[in-house]
């Protein structure tokens, strides 16, 4: 009996250790005179310290193979998945918000729901961005302007079904879903979301789980009427969430040109609303780094910094610092660089960030840090254009794509750094992004002469590129398309040095 007690015990955890040390007592007569409820028990203080060793070994033992597991994932749809399984709630897009100034023409009286007035605008990726009315508007039969409406970014949709009244039932939507906006509804009523379906849950509870199985793809999901409640057969269920672009939503206002009102009949003459501030905390998908180095539930080693993902961790969460690159774990020494948002490092940050990781450290090795170089650049392109576009858009473009490339601060969609520290300047980076804007028929680059035939400008590991005091200059040459030789391919025209003579 007391080897099938110790065989079935599975989480290693102190409260599920000390209760089947309790169940095994009670087994054995021998052990009555042991008081298990007296903390100064000789046995008592001896069983607690193993207990408490074997607690941390098997959270030690879970978070190696949680990440062991993370960093062999391939793709984001995998890495999410494997994190969710960890316990980490991945964060999928945050709307971007703001206030408006908005004008009515003279129309009937009447009160505009939530989400019934659409404002958009184009974004700098040349698609459109929408916002909705947070609070109700009323509206009166005069003309009307009112100051500081509040919208959010997204667009509210809904998906609609009749249930089937089957065990874990679930609903799938295929959208750009911004974080916590899922609702789901039966019969009009709303239930809750939870995080597991699990013994935790009665079988009237009505409850449901969400999850991202793929690229914007998630997963609705009810109990199986044991733990959470079944949804009947034939009810009428309404899944409701906001779409949104995440990070693109942070748009000035001005660029806001349009009103829409749901339903169109209810206002009479909506004219475009004059905007006076700026939408604000749009953020993109975490990046999948983050997703590798958060998503293990504890750390390894208590709080103590192991390898290179521990200590990224560490100094990219301190306060002060912008990004940050180590080198050299696991040896008796390494480095980190770190760049900071508002210029250097002071020597307090560097002084006491250098204590902090010193005595956090494992088997006593030490880190020094320095400023890692941010290196500017000097660019020049000649672009053959086509004569029916503006030059001016196109030369601003192309100088925009390039310093927002060089940030080393930007991100891509899915909220990953653009630049990493050691990344080279490649040639096909600068001519990528001119030769896509509308317009451009040929990409030259001028200067800098490249390193090789694919590096532009070399930076080493330590290093990063910045648009901080880089130049851009861009000369612009118009041309008839019936005046580029027939001979001049793409390749041809999209290459280094310039493509005429």
């Amino acid at each position: 009996m007391a080897t099938s007690t110790l065989e079935n015990i599975v989480n290693l955890d102190v409260e599920t250790l000390r209760q089947a040390a309790k169940d095994l007592k009670e087994t054995y007569s021998e052990l009555d005179e042991w008081d298990f409820d007296n903390e100064n028990d000789p046995l008592r203080v001896t069983l607690e310290a193993y207990i408490l060793a074997v607690e941390k070994l098997g959270k030690f033992a879970n978070n190696v193979s949680q990440e062991f597991s993370l960093s062999t994932a391939l793709t984001r749809d995998s890495i999410v998945n494997k994190a969710y399984f960890a316990g980490y709630i991945v964060t999928n897009r945050t709307a971007a918000s703001g206030q408006l100034k908005i004008t009515f023409n003279q129309g009937t009286s009447a009160t505009i729901d939530p989400y019934e007035m659409v404002v958009s605008g184009i974004g700098d990726n040349n698609k459109t961005v929408y916002y909705e009315n947070v609070n109700p508007i009323t509206v009166g039969p005069a003309v009307i302007e009112l100051d500081d409406v509040e919208f959010i970014e997204g667009r509210s949709k809904q998906n609609d079904k009749t249930a089937t009244g089957k065990k874990y039932e679930t609903f799938l939507i295929q959208d750009a879903v911004i974080d916590g906006t899922v609702r789901l509804f039966v019969n009009s009523v709303e239930w809750t979301e939870v995080l597991k379906i699990d013994s935790a849950l009665t079988d009237t509870d009505q409850v449901f789980v969400l999850r991202r199985v793929g690229f914007d793809t998630y997963q609705v999901t009810v109990g199986n009427g044991a733990y959470g409640s079944i949804i009947p057969e034939g009810s009428f269920t309404s899944v409701q969430y906001r779409a949104g672009v995440g990070e693109n939503g942070n748009l000035a206002s001005e660029k806001i040109d349009t009103v829409v009102v749901r339903p169109s009949t209810r206002i009479i003459g909506v004219q475009t609303a004059s905007a006076s501030d700026a939408f604000t905390g749009g953020e993109n998908q975490e990046d999948t780094e983050k997703i590798r180095t958060y998503a293990p539930k504890v750390p390894k080693l208590g709080d103590r910094i192991a390898n290179t993902i521990d200590m990224d961790n560490y100094v990219n969460s301190y306060a002060g610092v912008g990004r940050a690159k180590s080198f050299g774990i696991g040896a008796s020494s390494s480095k980190v660089s770190l760049i900071t948002k508002g210029g250097s490092p002071s020597a307090t940050l560097v002084r006491n960030l250098t204590k902090d990781i010193n005595s956090r450290l494992i088997f006593n090795n030490y880190v020094t840090l320095n400023e890692a170089a941010q290196v500017p650049v000097a660019i020049e392109v000649e672009i053959i254009y086509a004569s029916n576009f503006i030059k001016q858009d196109i030369e601003n473009k192309i100088k925009n794509n390039i310093l927002n490339f060089l940030n080393p601060y930007s991100k891509n969609e899915f909220g990953e750094y653009l630049l990493e520290f050691g990344t080279d300047l490649l040639i096909s980076d600068v001519i990528n992004l001119a030769k896509d804007v509308p317009g451009v028929i040929g990409v030259a680059i001028v200067s800098p002469l490249p390193v090789t035939n694919q590096v532009l400008v070399q930076v080493g590991d330590d290093q990063i590129l910045t648009n901080t005091g880089s130049t851009v200059n861009v000369q612009m040459v118009a041309f008839e398309e019936s005046d580029i030789a027939t001979n001049k391919t793409d390749k041809y025209l999209f290459t280094n040095p310039k493509y005429f003579q």
